[in-house]
């Protein structure tokens, strides 16, 4: 989860920084930052919202501008990241020092949510919720950071075959996405990066999904060398940064 309060910028800080000041400082939790991660976030202002040209979405949640990076030192109130600030951020922005399940590999495996009395056929093509109570997940990483996915076959998921949420730097190779049986309006049927930062999805091969989707500030993340059956979507929520590049995107007829 986000865990604990550290403190709150004492000024602002730019995309591309590595250095901020904290108000207050917690000496066990330091330690903890320096072998880590930090969470940072700031509410959403009219003013910001603006900025981005949200013309319709106007909500207080979630915060748009929010951000995990990795910590190399906390000392005197001075943070120091080791990797650069993927946002400006304005001063009181939230420091938090997560909880993160770190460095797990998932290896040569097969996933598949079976229905009964139903057949994959029915599904495929169809962008509605028809086994809402299967509406489960098949990989979905949150608050993670390093974490492996590889040589991974899942065919026809509940609801996202892949969901990278909260997460620093998930490395995704050589996976087999076929199918989702519920891919209704409401965000089903997705291989999702939402709040996933810095991750890396190659050399693999999707179908039968909605959307793969970059949404709710993600940044930083990098799909390469890969077949995707479905449309890719920048959604909005600030995602921003992000890149698809060297990849064939074939949509089916009608989707």
């Amino acid at each position: 989860n986000k865990g604990t309060r550290l403190g709150k910028m004492e000024r602002g800080a730019k995309r591309g920084d590595q250095l901020f000041l904290l108000t207050t400082s917690n000496s066990t939790l330091a330690k903890q930052a320096a072998a880590g991660h930090v969470w940072l976030g700031t509410p959403n202002t009219r003013d910001f919202l603006d900025q981005i040209g949200s013309v319709k979405w106007d909500r207080q949640y979630p915060w748009l501008r929010q951000a995990l990076v990795p910590c190399e030192e906390v000392s005197q109130g001075i943070v120091r990241l080791s990797r650069p600030l993927p946002l400006d951020l304005p001063g009181g922005s939230d420091v938090f020092v997560p909880m993160l399940t770190r460095g797990v590999t998932l290896r040569n495996l097969g996933l598949t949510q079976h229905v009964p009395d139903m057949t994959p056929a029915q599904a495929k093509g169809i962008y509605e919720n028809i086994a809402p109570q299967y509406a489960i997940d098949a990989i979905r990483l949150d608050w993670t950071a390093d974490v492996r996915v590889e040589d991974v076959t899942i065919t026809f998921a509940g609801r996202h075959p892949l969901a990278v949420e909260n997460s620093w730097a998930a490395q995704l190779s050589r996976l087999n996405i076929d199918g989702a049986w519920n891919k209704g309006a409401g965000g089903h049927g997705y291989v999702r990066f939402a709040r996933a930062y810095a991750s890396r999805l190659t050399d693999s091969h999707i179908d039968n999904i909605r959307h793969l989707a970059f949404q709710w500030s993600a940044a930083d993340n990098v799909v390469e060398n890969c077949h995707i059956g479905a449309d890719v979507n920048f959604h909005g929520g600030f995602s921003h940064h992000n890149r698809v590049s060297a990849s064939q995107i074939k949509p089916p007829p009608g989707h």
